[in-house]
């Protein structure tokens, strides 16, 4: 990953697992969403924040799976 300056973890509702992407910049996108643009390709994922049960935004370098979270 060229440019990764973000990691965010998130659960969706529903869904124990948990989701992991690296991302250049993570932007709120004024729909109700998050649009995360991948670190190598600058192309955006769009992330609904309703859908969401859980999430964590950090830098790769301090990341582990504990948090912190906001539910």
């Amino acid at each position: 990953m060229d440019n990764l300056n973000l990691l965010l973890k998130f659960k969706m509702t529903g869904d124990a697992e948990l989701h992991v992407r690296g991302a250049a910049r993570i932007c709120v996108d004024g729909l109700g969403g998050l649009l995360v643009y991948d670190s190598a390709t600058g192309k955006p994922e769009r992330i609904s924040l309703s859908e969401l049960s859980a999430i964590c935004i950090d830098r790769p370098a301090a990341a582990d799976a504990s948090g912190p979270w906001i539910n």
